[in-house]
C-alpha cells in the first residue's frame, strides 16, 4: 500500500523574494520513525505545488509525514507591512501624550470625567423604572400647560411664560394684540376658571388693578421683574418634588474640567511657542462668545433696542472676532496641526461631556416617575388625533375644546408636526371638526395672526418678543435672566 501527499501553496508567495523554503522532508513508517522512503516531485511550471509518494510499500499503522519548514520572518514581515502605517501613527500619538504634559493632561481629564459621569449616571439615573400608560389626557386634570412644559423640560424658559400668556388668552382672561412695536395684553374682565399656575402669571402680569400690560422696550425691566418670580415660584413647586436635576453632581464634573483645563494650560506655559497664545486665546474667546451672543440677541430685539446700539455693537464685535481669527491662525502657524488636533480634540471632548451629561443627569423623583409616563401618554395622545386627522379620520370622539389642545401641544413643542396635520386647508375633516366654518381665532385682536392657521407663527412672535425683552433687558441693565434665548433648558 502507498500514500501521497500533494501541498499546494499560494502563488503569490513565491513571486515574493523573501519567501523560500528552508527544510522540506518526509518520513514514513510507524510513529517517531525517521524512515525516509518517499520522493518528492516539484513541477518547473508550479514551484508552488509539491507532491510526496513513498517508495516502498506501509505496513498497518505506518503512515506518510511531511515536515516543510521556510523562513521564520515571512509572515512577521508582511504583517509589519499591512499594519506599518497603524503602528506609526500609534507610535507617534503615544510619544506626543508622553512628551507633551499639556495634552496628556487633557486626555486624562477626559478620561477621568468620562468615568465619573459614567458611574454618576449608573447610580442616580440608569435604574429608574418606567411604567407604559396608553394614550390619554388624565394628566390634563391635574396639571397646567406651563407645568407640564416645565416638568417635561426639567427647567424654565421663555416658552413657559410664552405657553402661559396663550393659555390665559384661550380662556378668555385676557385677549392678544400683536403689532411690529409691541405685543399687548388686555383684560377681558369674563370670570374664568384658571389653575393656580395661571393665577400666578396673571397676578404678576397684570399687578394691581392693571387691566393691560404692553411688551415693549419701556417695559422690558419690569418683564424681568417677571421672568424671575415666575421662574422662582415654578422651582419651588415642582423641582425637587417631580424630578431632580442632580446638579451637584454636575457641579463637581464642571470642577474637574476646570482643573483640567488650569493645569494643562500652566503646563502649556513652559512650551512659549503655544503656550502664551493659548492661554491668551482661551480668555479672548470667552469674551468673543459673550459678545457675540449679545449681538445676535440685540439683532433679534432691533426693533426695541434701536439702529444706534446695533450699530455700535455689530462694528464693536466684528473687531473681537477678526482678532480672535487672526490670533487662531497664527497659532495653528506657530504650532504644528497634527501636535494641535491631538490637543484639541480632547479639550472638545471635555466641553460634549458636560453638555451631554448636564441632561442626562436629570431624573424624575419617586412621586414623579408616574407623572412623567403621564406626559408621555399625553404626547401618544395628541400624536394619535393628528394621524386621525391626516388619515380623515370622521370619528374622533374627543372631550377637549381646540383652544386647550393647542396649549398642550404648544407646551410639548409639538406644534410643527400636530399644526401641519389639523390646519391644512385640505383637511376636511379637521376643518368640520373643529372649526365648523370659521377658522378665526377669538381672543388674537391682530390681523396677521387672527387665523388659526397662524397660531404657530403667532407662538413664535410671542416667544420672540419675550427672549428679545429679556436679552435686552439683560445686556442694557446687567441682570443675567437666564434663559434668555428662548428655546434653552432650564436652570438648577
Amino acid at each position: 500500500m502507498k500514500a501521497t501527499a500533494t501541498i499546494v501553496f499560494p502563488e503569490k508567495f513565491f513571486t515574493n523574494s523573501d519567501f523560500s523554503f528552508s527544510k522540506i522532508e518526509a518520513y514514513t513508517g510507524f510513529k517517531s520513525s525517521t524512515e525516509k522512503n518517499y520522493k518528492l516531485e516539484v513541477e518547473t511550471k508550479k514551484p508552488n505545488m509539491l507532491f510526496f509518494e513513498t517508495t516502498s510499500p506501509l505496513q498497518k499503522y505506518q503512515g506518510l509525514t511531511v515536515y516543510i519548514k521556510w523562513n521564520n520572518n515571512f509572515f512577521s514581515l508582511k504583517d509589519e507591512k499591512s499594519q506599518d502605517k497603524f503602528s506609526k501613527i500609534k507610535k507617534q500619538i503615544m510619544n506626543f501624550y508622553f512628551s507633551n504634559s499639556s495634552a496628556s493632561i487633557f486626555l486624562l481629564g477626559s478620561i477621568i470625567l468620562f468615568i465619573y459621569y459614567l458611574i454618576a449616571w449608573t447610580f442616580v439615573v440608569k435604574d429608574q423604572k418606567k411604567l407604559k400608560i396608553p394614550p390619554s389626557t388624565n394628566i390634563i386634570e391635574n396639571f397646567s400647560p406651563v407645568a407640564i412644559r416645565y416638568l417635561n423640560k426639567m427647567g424654565f424658559d421663555t416658552k413657559c411664560i410664552s405657553v402661559s400668556i396663550i393659555s390665559l388668552a384661550s380662556k378668555g382672561y385676557c385677549t392678544i394684540e400683536c403689532t411690529k412695536e409691541k405685543l399687548k395684553l388686555k383684560k377681558t374682565g369674563k370670570e374664568v376658571e384658571l389653575s393656580e399656575d395661571e393665577k400666578q402669571i396673571a397676578k404678576l402680569i397684570f399687578s394691581g388693578d392693571s387691566n393691560a400690560f404692553t411688551f415693549d422696550k419701556y417695559s422690558y425691566p419690569l418683564y424681568q421683574i417677571i421672568y424671575q418670580e415666575y421662574k422662582k415660584y415654578l422651582s419651588s413647586k415642582y423641582k425637587n418634588v417631580y424630578f431632580v436635576t442632580n446638579s451637584i453632581f454636575y457641579i463637581i464634573g464642571i470642577l474637574i474640567s476646570l482643573v483640567t483645563f488650569v493645569l494643562a494650560i500652566f503646563k502649556a506655559l513652559n512650551e512659549f511657542e503655544y503656550g502664551f497664545i493659548l492661554l491668551w486665546l482661551s480668555f479672548w474667546t470667552v469674551g468673543v462668545v459673550g459678545l457675540l451672543t449679545a449681538t445676535i440677541q440685540t439683532w433679534k430685539s432691533r426693533k426695541y433696542s434701536g439702529p444706534g446700539n446695533l450699530i455700535i455693537l455689530s462694528i464693536f464685535s466684528s473687531i473681537f472676532i477678526l482678532a480672535e481669527v487672526f490670533v487662531f491662525f497664527f497659532f495653528i502657524s506657530v504650532m504644528k496641526i497634527y501636535p494641535l488636533l491631538i490637543t484639541i480634540i480632547p479639550a472638545i471632548i471635555l466641553i460634549i461631556l458636560n453638555s451631554i451629561y448636564f441632561k442626562l443627569l436629570k431624573r424624575p423623583t419617586k412621586e414623579g416617575i408616574a407623572i412623567y409616563e403621564e406626559i408621555e401618554a399625553l404626547k401618544r395622545f395628541l400624536n394619535q388625533i393628528s394621524q386621525d386627522l391626516k388619515n380623515q379620520n370622521h370619528e374622533l370622539n374627543l372631550t377637549l375644546e381646540l383652544d386647550q389642545l393647542i396649549v398642550y401641544a404648544l407646551a410639548l413643542d409639538m406644534q410643527q408636526d400636530w399644526f401641519e396635520n389639523i390646519f391644512n386647508p385640505s383637511n376636511t375633516s379637521a376643518t368640520s371638526y373643529f372649526f365648523h366654518g370659521s377658522t378665526s381665532i377669538p381672543w388674537v385682536v391682530s390681523q396677521e395672526h387672527s387665523s388659526y392657521s397662524n397660531i404657530t407663527s403667532l407662538f413664535h412672535y410671542i416667544n420672540s418678543s419675550l427672549s428679545s425683552g429679556s436679552s435686552s433687558s439683560s445686556s442694557s441693565g446687567g441682570s443675567s435672566g437666564g434663559g434668555s434665548g428662548g428655546g434653552g433648558g432650564g436652570g438648577w
